[in-house]
């Protein structure tokens, strides 16, 4: 029996990189420096496709994952954090936060109209300069 966290840490201990959203993980591997989408792990139903064949190491936890009944795989806890950006307060005192709106970033006070929290893996995307600004938000 595999839960859904223990796969994804033990791919992870293989050197895959796993991004999840609400409905799959996706799986990369590393190649010079960046990561190609190898396949992607459907929860809740038997949905599994890849684009190129598995090692044994990893097609043998696929394989305890898949014969994991779903109510026992169990929830994927996925991280987000918040940016904000030192010495940058509104007029009335209010913290200014990293903004991502139309392909831009910008800066904004806190609004949940706009996108203002980022994964594990939209992190990447953000500029280095402000990656170590980066927050985890408490669940």
């Amino acid at each position: 029996m595999l839960t859904s966290q223990e796969l994804i840490e033990k791919l992870k201990e293989l050197g895959y990189k796993v991004n999840v959203d609400s409905l799959k993980m996706n799986i990369y591997r590393p190649f010079v420096g960046q990561k190609i989408f190898i396949g992607h792990i459907s929860f809740g139903e038997h949905r599994y496709n890849f684009l190129e064949e598995l090692p044994h190491e990893f097609l043998s936890l696929l394989t305890e994952y898949i014969l994991t009944p779903f109510e026992k795989r169990g929830e994927v806890k996925v991280n987000y954090y918040k940016i904000p950006l030192p010495n940058l307060f509104t007029t009335d005192g209010n913290q200014q936060y990293l903004t991502f709106k139309d392909d831009t970033y910008f800066a904004s006070k806190f609004n949940e109209k706009l996108k203002q929290t980022f994964d594990e893996e939209e992190l990447e995307y953000i500029p280095k300069s402000y990656r170590y600004l980066a927050e985890k938000i408490k669940d």
